[in-house]
């Protein structure tokens, strides 16, 4: 059990209105319930005695954690993507135009059918010779 005495009031009401929320039992409550607690209530005392109780200092976490170096960036794809693509071909006036610009190097079938290249366009563009895939 943790000794609360020495918390100033406001803490420990917010401290117990979180316990009374989420129904928790006072008698069962653990550290971790009251730096719970303490985070949850987001003020300089509250994590000033929430990292006394963890022995540790509390920071803030970045947004988006950097990728693991030792990984590689790139996971292998199972899916043939575009490898190269001609200068487009369509006449500007058509619709066909408009949906060979989807057409880039690295895009899947899949991405490009999402976009809206239709699969007559693909297979007629593939034996033209105006894109590749591997």
């Amino acid at each position: 059990m943790i000794d609360t005495s020495s918390w100033s009031p406001q803490v420990q009401r917010k401290v117990s209105s979180y316990f009374a929320e989420r129904s928790i039992d006072v008698a069962l409550v653990t550290r971790v319930d009251y730096v719970l607690a303490l985070l949850s209530a987001n003020t300089r005392e509250t994590l000033g005695i929430a990292e006394g109780i963890i022995g540790k200092a509390i920071t803030r976490c970045p947004t988006v954690q950097p990728p693991d170096p030792r990984q590689s960036i790139l996971a292998p794809r199972k899916e043939p993507v575009v490898s190269k693509v001609v200068r487009n071909p369509c006449l500007p006036t058509t619709r066909a135009f408009q949906r060979f610009k989807e057409v880039k190097v690295g895009r899947t079938r899949e991405q490009l059918l999402s976009r809206g290249v239709t699969t007559r366009d693909l297979s007629v563009w593939k034996k033209a010779g105006y894109l590749e895939f591997s």
